[in-house]
């Protein structure tokens, strides 16, 4: 098997194994994982607005303000007006949204640590590091992917 095709093979069960433990092993209390994201990234981009927020999350607007609407109703986000521009909603996390945020980070963190302490010491700093390159070449794909999307090919089907 080419080095390539053993990396796609590894890196989709490695996406696969975690997304499973995600939403098996780490508790999102009364959140749904996609709700946690949502909070993770309203943290992470500094009070969005709710266009930023729909477009880091790659969800329709209409979703992102059905998802959002229910982080409120909960106490979680608050909405606010843009004090540049007042048309803009931005998105606030709460002090319930930043104490979910930290309790679940440490379960994340909990379970990530169990996976990480079955990993070779002698490997960890090659590994991590790879996987931050790995990481950085995702990110470049969501920029590239953003700008031109390959409309111009055929959708791929199975053979049959």
């Amino acid at each position: 098997m080419k080095t390539q095709e053993r990396f796609a093979k590894a890196l989709s069960t490695v996406a696969r194994r975690v997304s499973k433990l995600q939403s098996t092993e780490i508790c999102c209390g009364d959140l749904t994982r996609e709700q946690f994201e949502t909070l993770r990234t309203i943290e992470v981009a500094r009070d969005p607005s709710m266009s930023a927020l729909s477009a880091a999350l790659r969800v329709d607007l209409s979703t992102m303000s059905r998802n959002v609407s229910l982080l409120e109703r909960e106490k979680y986000v608050s909405r606010a007006r843009a004090t540049e521009d007042s048309r803009i909603i931005t998105v606030v996390l709460t002090p319930k949204g930043r104490n979910a945020l930290e309790t679940l980070r440490c379960d994340e963190q909990d379970v990530m640590a169990k996976v990480f302490g079955r990993l070779p010491m002698a490997g960890r700093t090659s590994l991590v590091e790879a996987l931050e390159k790995v990481q950085a070449a995702l990110e470049a794909d969501d920029v590239a992917s953003d700008q031109a999307c390959c409309a111009d090919e055929q959708p791929k089907r199975a053979v049959r």
